[in-house]
């Protein structure tokens, strides 16, 4: 648990995340530490919702590094594997939570068919917004482009494959 709120974080973390993102830096994975003050001081409501990991908080994911630092690019989860997040929400809820979130990719649940399921139903059911889903496609669709990885290749068949699980897991 980080504690602290805006003005520190300001001060010791959120520089080489500027200066990442002033750069171009392509893709950013977030970490499962809890920032319970600073959630709270960016609108975080008072418990689970503060309480959530980075990975989980859509005031970190998509507030800070999405919308104040203009991050634009691929945002990764950490293995959802460790117990932060495993423990307390499982594969399933915790994919569905950190795509709320913003997260682009989901790393490693322990099972990835849970988490496969409980995304689908979320996406069919709207809890995911679908202007959501495409959001997340488009930046696939960016990095791709962005390194020219739309022919051949081992990391091109990747992000293709990537690109095309994700259409048609949330049917876009």
């Amino acid at each position: 648990v980080m504690t602290g709120g805006f003005d520190r974080f300001d001060t010791i973390e959120l520089p080489p995340f500027r200066a990442l993102v002033a750069g171009g830096i392509a893709s950013v994975m977030t970490g499962h530490l809890a920032a319970p003050e600073l959630a709270l001081e960016l609108g975080a409501e008072a418990g689970d919702a503060a309480d959530r990991s980075a990975t989980l908080s859509r005031v970190l994911t998509t507030g800070l590094l999405r919308e104040s630092l203009q991050f634009s690019g691929i945002i990764v989860t950490d293995a959802m594997q460790m117990h932060a997040v495993s423990d307390r929400y499982g594969d399933g809820e915790g994919a569905v939570l950190a795509m709320l979130a913003g997260a682009d990719l989901i790393l490693m649940p322990f099972d990835a068919r849970i988490a496969h399921a409980a995304l689908l139903e979320a996406a069919q059911s709207g809890r995911i917004p679908r202007e959501e889903l495409e959001a997340h496609v488009e930046r696939i669709r960016d990095l791709k482009a962005r390194y020219d990885l739309s022919g051949a290749g081992a990391d091109a068949e990747q992000l293709n494959a990537l690109e095309a699980a994700h259409r048609e897991l949330f049917g876009i």
